[in-house]
């Protein structure tokens, strides 16, 4: 299949179709609760991280969290590629499938991201399948690809859709397959791989309560509670929950990071997580990994105070920033 070019498909609605305009929501978006740490030690690499994928009024100070702390890059090597994975939100991916496409370039108002192409005798993408208008229409896929041109420049670009996985070992044999695709056309130690995920979805809106389950008839609350007068207290427990699991992820290490997911989960982009981890493990081993949450915050941080009584107060998404970083001594593939 000839390579086409990836159209910016949510410039203008999801997030500002000028140029300026998005340049100044993504390098100085407003205040927003992040955890405090210094910049990252100068013999650490960057080689994952997680990213909120939702509109870039609420996703972009998420954003900015990981991009602002590692860029410019201050005599670090930048990526040679980036590969973002995303959950399918429009159709449903099969089983352990990661589904693919060859974009020529990926379009932003800031200017376009050339794409990374398998290269020949590999197939028509990295993914186990093909469908260029499902990653076309991704939100999950795009709402990155904006901040990436911002500040990592026109770096080539691989993007993926995943299907659900049942245990670390799909998620291992999937990034196997993928590796092998992979490391034909580039070094995958040279990589940046991104997860694109919000996580918790919470409240009336969603169907969901903690941890993904329906929430309570009491409107949503804890238990013992009921109407939004619990719904900051509510906030912080699902931001606490969200925060251990984003640690766990932080880790590098996958079986612990399986360990803290528990299903049902709202958290959109969790097979998406456990692939990034499952393809750095690979590559560099659990061991050799560590990283950091760098924010958490809920769509409520970014909205008025509702009126009081309003169920749509305990309706709300949780977003969760974190790194995935090795040592300079600690490169070579396993």
């Amino acid at each position: 299949m000839e390579p086409r070019p990836n159209p910016s498909n949510y410039a203008g609605s999801w997030y500002p179709a000028e140029a300026a305009d998005l340049e100044a929501l993504l390098r100085n978006p407003p205040d927003w609760p992040h955890l405090p740490c210094a910049g990252p030690p100068p013999e650490e690499i960057l080689s994952g991280a997680v990213l909120p994928h939702a509109g870039l009024f609420y996703s972009a100070p998420g954003q900015a969290a990981l991009w602002n702390r590692w860029y410019p890059l201050k005599g670090r090597a930048a990526p040679e590629a980036v590969v973002i994975v995303s959950p399918s939100h429009y159709a449903g991916i099969p089983r352990g499938c990661l589904v693919g496409a060859s974009f020529s370039r990926h379009e932003t108002p800031l200017g376009d991201l050339p794409g990374l192409l398998p290269p020949f005798g590999v197939g028509d993408s990295f993914g186990d399948r093909d469908d260029p208008p499902l990653l076309a229409r991704e939100h999950g896929l795009e709402l990155l690809l904006p901040g990436l041109r911002c500040w990592a420049g026109a770096v080539p670009t691989a993007l993926l859709l995943t299907g659900p996985v049942a245990s670390p070992g799909e998620a291992t044999a999937a990034a196997r397959r993928l590796l092998d695709r992979l490391s034909r056309q580039v070094d995958p130690r040279k990589v940046l791989w991104l997860a694109s995920s919000d996580f918790t979805h919470y409240g009336p809106r969603f169907g969901t309560g903690r941890g993904g389950g329906r929430p309570s008839r009491g409107g949503g609350g804890p238990a013992g509670s009921g109407g939004t007068g619990s719904a900051d207290a509510l906030r912080g427990e699902v931001l606490g929950d969200d925060l251990a699991l984003a640690e766990a992820a932080s880790s590098g290490d996958l079986h612990r990071y399986w360990a803290a997911l528990k299903e049902p989960s709202s958290v959109c982009g969790r097979f998406a997580i456990a692939l990034v981890l499952a393809v750095l493990d690979e590559i560099f081993g659990s061991d050799n990994l560590g990283g950091r949450p760098l924010c958490c915050y809920t769509s409520a941080d970014r909205q008025p105070p509702p009126p009081e009584g309003d169920r749509e107060a305990l309706s709300f998404v949780s977003y969760a920033t974190l790194e995935i970083t090795r040592r300079d001594s600690r490169e070579g593939l396993r």
